[in-house]
């Protein structure tokens, strides 16, 4: 499982999901490492479970869960709320097209959640969202809605902008490492030679344009010192790896968990 930052198109961190479990265990591990104070965590709908957000919310972030038939009564209470025309909702669409079709998606917000909290107490929660994606294909048509639940009341825009962003990860990081390092491909069997391998090979996996910027962190600053790496045009929040060490990091971007 790897913690993606959004924005700078970096990975942060990488933990192994052990062969006997799953990622529902691994994701508390790995938020373990970082500090998510003032940052926004996004994840599947594999990752949207109480003890997640309920972490993600005392290290101080916030987050942008997909929900679906894992939390069942909790989805269709959601779904069946937000589809329903007599809901008020902020809306906000973007269109674009590529690669053969024309994708307009359109998100909606809603913060009246005082009914959903009385039967479910979900960990931080303030809003739920939809985005309703429509794709032109070949003259022919789909529309998918997908649910989610957020800790912060964005604007529909943000919340737009943050889903798309999680699925960066896609084309950024999983397609160099299949097409490019062919990482599919791998048969290494033997030793820690499997989980080592991943590691190397997402390490150098920074957008070629970007280019870090050095910052001397205060002396009195309450963040740990070194040397910032920093995006002048980040749109998404920062994230700072946690480490005991005076000489720590620190590095922006938006976070994506993602297996």
């Amino acid at each position: 499982m790897s913690a993606w930052a959004a924005d700078q198109r970096l990975v942060l961190g990488q933990i192994t999901v052990d062969d006997k479990s799953n990622e529902i265990v691994a994701v508390p591990k790995l938020l373990e490492l970082l500090l998510l104070k003032g940052r926004t965590v996004t994840a599947d709908a594999m990752s949207c479970q109480r003890k997640i957000a309920q972490q993600v919310i005392d290290q101080g972030g916030d987050y942008v869960l997909a929900l679906k038939g894992n939390q069942e009564t909790l989805h269709d209470d959601v779904r069946r709320f937000l589809d329903d025309p007599e809901t008020e909702l902020r809306s906000a669409s973007e269109a674009d097209k590529g690669h053969g079709r024309i994708e307009t998606r359109t998100a909606s917000v809603s913060t009246d959640i005082g009914w959903l909290q009385d039967s479910h107490d979900w960990p931080g929660l303030r809003a739920i969202g939809k985005i309703t994606a429509t794709r032109e294909i070949n003259g022919k048509t789909t529309t998918e809605t997908r649910c989610y639940l957020l800790s912060q009341a964005c604007a529909p825009e943000r919340f737009n902008t943050v889903v798309r962003s999680h699925w960066g990860i896609e084309n950024q990081l999983h397609w160099v490492l299949d097409l490019i390092m062919d990482e599919d491909q791998a048969r290494n069997r033997k030793s820690t030679v499997p989980k080592t391998l991943p590691c190397s090979a997402s390490s150098p996996s920074i957008s070629p344009n970007w280019s870090p910027q050095k910052a001397p962190c205060a002396e009195n600053s309450s963040e740990p010192g070194g040397t910032m790496l920093s995006s002048p045009k980040s749109s998404l929040c920062s994230l700072i790896f946690k480490c005991d060490s005076p000489a720590a990091t620190p590095l922006t971007g938006g976070i994506c968990l993602y297996i």
